[in-house]
């Protein structure tokens, strides 16, 4: 059951309104973005069909590539548009960072009391390599020594050479991994014109799709 609140639930802080980014906000390689979808919408659509299988009702989404690709807009973007609730653990830093094995431990419990449930992990690599959290404990609640029904994990990260192996190699942790790579001509073409057809010609706008190779969509959006 969804909650009536349209929040993000952050385990270790304040909670997050969820930003109204739609679809159309996201500019992806053709059909990346309804793979997504379609993946995370048969998740929540196959409760029946893991419990005929006798597998755990659980999976794990990866989305890995360079700053400034698209993977916090495809997070935000699904945040908005799946009926089922959100949580997240912020890695802050600091002091707070001391707590983030019981922070992330809270969101598992969150995530098992509001089941359908997603929980989002930002920089999973970074996470992982804290000095407080062990890597071993992380597996453990992933593995399910306390079975989460109906729980979707999805992560990020910039580098995921930095990754331990065990994170990837085992069912039910992170089964899909989605790269998001530095966009195409035609990509950077599509957010340069939706972002500037009011102020540029077309032409103008192919010019500096062209001569913005290897810029990142974040990079691209700045050109406007």
């Amino acid at each position: 059951r969804a909650l009536k609140t349209r929040e993000i639930i952050v385990a270790n802080g304040e909670n997050i309104p969820i930003p109204s980014v739609s679809w159309d906000d996201v500019v992806l390689p053709q059909g990346l973005a309804e793979d997504i979808r379609a993946n995370v919408s048969g998740f929540f659509q196959s409760r029946e069909r893991y419990r005929e299988l006798g597998i755990p009702y659980r999976r794990g989404f990866l989305f890995t590539g360079p700053p400034g690709c698209g993977k916090t807009l495809t997070l935000k973007a699904l945040a908005n548009t799946t009926p089922f609730t959100f949580i997240t653990v912020l890695n802050r830093g600091g002091m707070a960072e001391q707590h983030l094995e019981a922070d992330i431990g809270h969101a598992f419990y969150l995530a098992e009391k509001h089941s359908p449930a997603i929980v989002l992990f930002e920089d999973l690599d970074k996470l992982v390599q804290s000095k407080y959290i062990s890597l071993s404990h992380f597996l453990n609640i992933l593995d399910g020594l306390k079975v989460m029904d109906g729980v979707l994990v999805i992560a990020t990260t910039n580098d995921p050479g930095a990754l331990d192996p065990a994170l990837l190699h085992r069912p039910s942790r992170f089964d899909r991994v989605w790269r998001f790579s530095l966009p195409k001509c035609e990509q950077r073409l599509a957010l340069l014109a939706r972002k500037g057809t009011r102020y540029f010609s077309k032409i103008v706008l192919e010019e500096a799709a062209h001569h913005s190779d290897g810029f990142s969509m974040a990079y691209v959006q700045e050109i406007i």
